[in-house]
């Protein structure tokens, strides 16, 4: 769980919600959920029928039209939780093979201050997990998508000011999600999919 100084959180959000208020952009991702509970709300992504994929540090959460939830697993280290919901339909977002490289074009989606859908567009950061698509609180939890609109990351900071020098590009919000890298693929597969029956 990310723990910030109260002060310089608030001051990081007023500064965000003034330079970076999300412009919607489409329609809203039927695989994005709005999440609440008793310490906000938060998103989170359909990626198998009966099952949510959202960040750790927005739990505990039940969805926003009050529909129950199982008892989350959490990924042992990495700012991921599984949630079982029955309300949660489809069979979800695909996860990317590879993960996005320098500039290539990412989209956020999440509910931003619980309030409203949005879905923006950034492009991938120097280090890994990091996105330009500024997004704010709320969303964290939400799905970070490709240009071929496959699942990528989940949302776990929001933006932050900052300018980076570097390949010949700047950059003045920066956010950060969880890369769903092949070690992640393995940990939500394992609990996602039924055993086989024994013969």
């Amino acid at each position: 769980m990310i723990k910030t100084n109260f002060a310089a959180a608030s001051a990081v959000l007023l500064i965000t919600a003034a330079c970076c208020t999300p412009t919607p952009v489409g329609i809203r991702h039927p695989s994005v959920m709005l999440l609440e509970g008793p310490m906000g709300s938060g998103s989170g992504v359909v990626i198998a029928d009966g099952w949510i994929l959202t960040a750790a540090h927005v739990l505990p959460v039940f969805t926003a039209d009050g529909n129950p939830v199982g008892e989350a697993i959490e990924h042992p280290f990495l700012d991921l939780a599984l949630i079982p919901c029955e309300a949660a339909v489809g069979t979800g977002l695909r996860m990317a093979d590879v993960l996005p490289e320098l500039h290539d074009p990412l989209r956020s989606y999440g509910w931003w201050l619980a309030v409203q859908y949005q879905m923006v567009e950034g492009f991938q950061g120097a280090a890994p997990g990091e996105s330009s698509a500024p997004v704010i609180h709320g969303c964290s939890g939400g799905a970070v998508t490709n240009e071929r609109g496959e699942l990528v990351g989940i949302i776990a900071t929001v933006s932050y000011a900052r300018t980076q020098m570097g390949d010949g590009y700047a950059i003045t919000h920066m956010a950060g999600y969880t890369p769903i890298d092949e070690d992640v693929r393995g940990w939500i597969t394992l609990h996602i999919l039924p055993e086989p029956e024994a013969k």
